[in-house]
């Protein structure tokens, strides 16, 4: 198991001012899906910062970051509320 550690943020040329981080939030918890790796997310919602701790089962810390960076992108793809928001930061733990 691989924790890995990502940052979403909303890009500044696209984001409404109107978006609340908290309704934001509500498409998060589909990070951890039956059909991915991921198996546990923990998420911490700021103005103009989400982090999002994931869980992942994996072999190796590559597999752990590529599996948390799909299931990222995927979200910012389907999620309506989080348009103008972006993958800024994503780090896997060393243990």
């Amino acid at each position: 198991m691989h924790m890995v550690t990502a940052v979403l943020a909303p890009d500044r040329d696209r984001f409404r001012t109107d978006q609340d981080p908290i309704e934001l939030a509500t498409h998060l918890p589909g990070v951890a899906r039956a059909d991915t790796p991921v198996r546990h997310t923990r998420i911490v919602v700021g103005p103009c910062r989400i982090g999002i701790v994931v869980f992942v089962q994996s072999e190796g810390r590559g597999a752990a970051f590529t599996a948390a960076r799909v299931a990222c992108e995927r979200l910012l793809q389907r999620a309506e509320t989080l348009t103008g928001w972006s993958l800024v930061s994503l780090v896997v733990s060393v243990r």
